[in-house]
């Protein structure tokens, strides 16, 4: 467990405070504890706010602060008059983290994701690649579709990044 850039910690700490940005970690709290792990990505890495692996699959989310409403064009979306960027970036840094996971001898594909913090959305959208949701629909999100990863496959990303998958609360 040396090797993981990310910090020790266990599922006491999904509160929020101290490891994940506030509004996700209280939309990440609502997932299934026993099929969803996540944590925070040490700061330097370029990996977003949040890791989250489970039974449907690995997840690197990234957080967006803009207000107003979603509006989505065929390769571009704007919240109120701000474009959302980062496309690219996002993709990136999903391929980077799923190299990570294969050098552990986890092989997940990871899915980016811009969460919208403060802004409105229908529901949510995959533009450019990148899902893109509302706080709200976070949850929903990374639990829809089918199980894909097997729980012990599952339990061994959260190893790989430094979470205690059996510790329960």
């Amino acid at each position: 467990m040396a090797s993981s850039p990310w910090p020790d910690q266990t599922r006491a700490d999904r509160t929020g405070t101290g490891c994940i940005p506030r509004p996700l970690g209280e939309e990440l709290v609502r997932l299934d504890p026993w099929m969803f792990w996540f944590a925070r990505p040490p700061k330097d890495s370029g990996f977003g706010a949040a890791v989250v692996v489970g039974v449907t699959g690995a997840f690197l989310i990234q957080a967006n602060d803009a207000t107003g409403y979603l509006k989505v064009g065929t390769a571009s979306a704007s919240v109120g008059d701000e474009r959302i960027g980062g496309f690219l970036r996002a993709r990136r840094a999903a391929r980077k983290l799923h190299y990570w996971f294969s050098g552990k001898n986890v092989f997940l594909d990871v899915e980016p994701v811009i969460c919208l913090t403060r802004a409105t959305a229908a529901g949510p959208r995959r533009v450019r690649g990148v899902t893109i949701c509302a706080r709200e629909h976070l949850a929903t999100v990374l639990a829809r579709g089918e199980q894909t990863v097997a729980p012990l496959h599952a339990k061994k990303a959260a190893r790989a990044l430094g979470l205690s998958p059996d510790a329960g609360d």
